[in-house]
């Protein structure tokens, strides 16, 4: 957690430096309490006596959109209702996350966002104590490129 919470616009660009993705769009969503990531191909599996979530996000490092399959521990599953009524169990996995200076590790749920504008949206969970978000401003760190 940081001395003072960084003000940051309603859209940015984070880094998930794990998995090799810059400047990745993402909304801050202050109604969400998880972070969703929008991804394609999940499958849940045992690798070595651990059960692994393989995926490829739908996601755009920068202007480039790569596909890369990932493969992390599933920290657990979670059920979400989303704003229209929805429910889905979602499997959930962690990766650090850079939002200008401040990295953290961040718990983020796994879904079909193919439907929606942003790949990611940062919930409450991933902002808390971090991170004060200006509804009135986005790309407040860095303009997109």
């Amino acid at each position: 957690m940081s001395e003072s919470p960084i003000t940051i616009g309603w859209k940015e660009r984070i880094d998930l430096p794990e998995w090799g993705f810059r400047r990745v769009r993402a909304k801050m969503d202050t109604g969400a309490y998880t972070t969703a990531m929008g991804v394609r191909n999940v499958q849940i599996r045992q690798r070595r006596g651990e059960t692994v979530v393989s995926f490829f996000p739908a996601i755009r490092s920068g202007r480039i959109h790569t596909p890369r399959r990932i493969i992390a521990p599933l920290v657990g599953m979670v059920r979400v209702r989303s704003s229209n009524g929805h429910v889905e169990d979602r499997p959930v996995i962690e990766t650090i996350m850079r939002l200008g200076t401040i990295e953290k590790r961040i718990r983020i749920t796994l879904t079909d966002r193919s439907q929606m504008r942003t790949g990611i949206i940062l919930g409450r969970r991933a902002l808390c104590g971090d991170f004060v978000v200006d509804v009135g401003q986005k790309y407040r760190l860095a303009q997109p490129s």
